[in-house]
């Protein structure tokens, strides 16, 4: 199935081959200003006071009592409000024979009036200054729209160098320009008393008995060209009729090619129903100057392309890589066959010149990514080539494009070349590098980590030693100490969040599990500020992976001294002995116990914990510290405190022997 991107692709093409229809509805005019067609009628109804005659008709699908169960009121009024389920060519028919009885007036002339008034009011800034430039700057490319608006926008974003088809076989015969514009449903011009205008049911017969000519001539558009439907509702009934007739005409005859443009979002079995039954390509959740945004850039697209018809090729390829990121650009140069060269003159650029990757290697990407898997299987030794090579800038930029294209990483995906990548990539980035790359290294890791997270269960082992090395050798841009690379915190800082939660607790675990120095301190600091834990989740996390360690060393060395039994056991359980009594140091997760192991009792307990607002240090006494980095910078007045208390339990149990 065709995406948006595959229609407007299309649809430019068609447009600059003067292949294309526009089918303007009241959508268009919304944007200058002009009521819809509801909101039109409403206000009628309202101004003539007549809503009380037009509810005892059978125009409104109202419910009763024993339709629901209860508020039947609410609903009826949510469906008078709203004209929910109402036919308003039906609807005009009986206002207008309402007006006409009781008040001598006539809905055409009152609708004419809406419509001069709102001219005179007319929006010309904003969205409107957008679809005029399109339509003014496009005149060359649409011949031909269609409308069924008695308004004269489409005339004012043509400058009004159009010739306006409507009513009868008189304005056919006046045509004087280029761009013509069919008003299916009439005209409501400011000279015109009794403007003959298509508003109620009765309207719609006659005006078709009368215009036979324009009728036909308009269902020819849908042979001749193809046509998009922009400004209309997908439940529009009227544009339905047509189309159901269109299609009957042309039954088996030609094979129909319309596109429907709609600001919502349609529902799968929705979506299917119109493109059988009506042969609808839909352009979904796209408002009606963004369509027009979109397909000039494809238009763009498609003059810059054509532009390099009949170029020798290093011309091609200039035009190629200083174009490819446009809409649509890629697909043409598939469709015209020169892929296969295109690529090959980049890869040599790129094989022959190491620099000459910056301009050459992302081009190079992205057209064989939009290869199909047959295709990309020609040129997958090339694309190996460079990566068994081991250019670190040339990883770094595959990498790059990895990171932000789908494509590419499905092609590597199907081509199993995603491991070769990474093992190359991983070897490359643990080791030496120049000051200056460990910052880019860094930053590719944590991409590759971002794109390959489905294949580095394999390489977390390599990816996490590589990681954290380069960690280990930076600091912060403009805080440059020696031995450490300017900048690579900073790339840490930025794309740390790239790491899952599982995946950063393992690196933030082996970063702490060798010695913690100020400078050690900033790095796992760095990590867990930018990482995408939540405000709550980050301060025991601090606490767990670097102020805790480093705190139950200082408070381990403590009591070690205070008791004067050093050992050198390397085990979680410390046994000392003092006189005749042995003391017997538990460290569990978060808390020391000393105790008398003759008796079994607790004789002393250290406990530390955090919450997410304050980290708690438990002796005889509760600490509470509300800044972590208290816990950094004064971590001996702390001990200071516990040795006072364990100093206690030591004097009171040698007392006690």
């Amino acid at each position: 199935m065709k995406t948006n991107k595959d229609h407007f692709s299309d649809l430019a093409t068609y447009m600059l081959d003067n292949r294309l229809a526009l089918f303007v509805g009241a959508g268009f005019s919304y944007n200058f200003g002009y009521p819809s067609w509801g909101i039109l009628l409403k206000n009628i109804i309202e101004k003539y006071e007549i809503k009380d005659k037009l509810v005892q008709t059978s125009l409104f699908p109202f419910i009763n009592e024993d339709d629901i169960d209860g508020d039947e009121e609410e609903v009826n009024e949510v469906i008078l409000e709203k004209l929910l389920g109402v036919d308003y060519l039906r609807l005009a028919g009986y206002i207008d024979s309402i007006l006409e009885n009781d008040f001598g007036k006539s809905i055409h002339t009152e609708v004419a009036e809406v419509i001069k008034s709102s001219r005179m009011h007319r929006k010309t800034d904003g969205v409107v200054k957008d679809l005029a430039s399109f339509l003014s700057h496009n005149k060359e490319y649409l011949e031909d729209i269609i409308t069924t608006n008695y308004d004269d926008n489409i005339e004012f974003c043509l400058d009004y160098n159009a010739s306006v088809i409507h009513r009868d076989i008189s304005s056919i015969n006046k045509i004087e320009h280029r761009n013509k514009v069919y008003k299916i449903h009439g005209c409501a011009s400011d000279e015109i008393q009794e403007p003959d205008i298509i508003i109620t049911e009765k309207d719609y017969n006659n005006f078709i008995a009368k215009n036979k000519y324009l009728f036909y001539k308009v269902y020819s558009f849908f042979t001749e060209k193809k046509i998009v439907f922009i400004g209309y509702s997908i439940n529009d009934p009227n544009i339905r009729s047509i189309l159901n007739d269109v299609i009957e005409e042309n039954k088996d005859k030609v094979n129909l090619e319309m596109y429907w443009v709609t600001r919502d979002k349609l529902k799968d079995l929705d979506r299917q129903y119109y493109q059988q039954h009506f042969n609808l390509n839909i352009i979904e959740e796209c408002e009606i100057n963004e369509f027009f945004e979109e397909l000039q850039t494809n238009v763009n697209t498609q003059i810059d392309l054509r532009s390099l018809k009949g170029a020798d090729l290093a011309e091609y390829v200039k035009g190629y890589k200083n174009n490819y990121t446009k809409a649509g650009f890629i697909k043409d140069i598939i469709d015209t066959g020169k892929e296969d060269e295109v690529l090959k003159a980049m890869f040599d650029k790129v094989n022959a010149d190491e620099y000459a990757y910056e301009r050459n290697l992302e081009p190079y990407l992205a057209l064989i990514s939009a290869l199909g898997a047959k295709d990309f299987a020609r040129h997958k030794m090339s694309l190996q080539k460079l990566i068994d090579s081991g250019k670190k800038r040339q990883l770094y930029k595959i990498i790059d494009y990895a990171y932000k294209s789908d494509d590419f990483i499905d092609a590597l995906r199907n081509s199993d070349m995603v491991e070769d990548l990474l093992g190359v990539f991983l070897e490359r980035a643990n080791g030496s590098h120049e000051f200056g790359d460990y910052a880019k290294t860094i930053e590719h890791l944590l991409k590759a980590f971002d794109a390959f997270s489905k294949e580095m269960d394999v390489f977390e082992e390599d990816f996490l030693r590589a990681l954290q090395y380069c960690i280990r050798f930076s600091c912060y841009n403009g805080n440059r100490r020696s031995g450490e690379d300017y900048g690579g915190l900073d790339r840490l800082s930025e794309y740390a969040k790239l790491l899952d939660e599982v995946m950063l607790e393992k690196l933030a675990s082996s970063m702490t599990s060798m010695y913690m120095g100020e400078r050690e301190f900033e790095k796992v600091e760095c990590l867990i500020d930018n990482s995408d834990f939540s405000d709550k989740e980050k301060i025991p996390a601090r606490f767990k992976y670097s102020y805790k360690k480093y705190l139950m060393e200082n408070l381990f060395d403590s009591m070690r001294s205070i008791l004067k039994a050093v050992t050198d056991s390397k085990e979680t359980n410390y046994l000392y002995t003092v006189g005749d009594t042995e003391i017997l140091i538990e460290i569990e997760d978060e808390e020391i116990n000393l105790i008398n192991n003759q008796s079994r009792v607790l004789l002393y307990n250290v406990k530390l914990y955090a919450t997410s607002k304050k980290v708690f240090i438990e002796a005889d006494e509760k600490h509470e510290i509300t800044k972590l980095k208290e816990l950094m910078f004064f971590p001996q007045q702390i001990v200071g405190w516990l040795n006072e208390e364990v100093e206690a339990v030591i004097d009171n149990l040698k007392e006690t022997q």
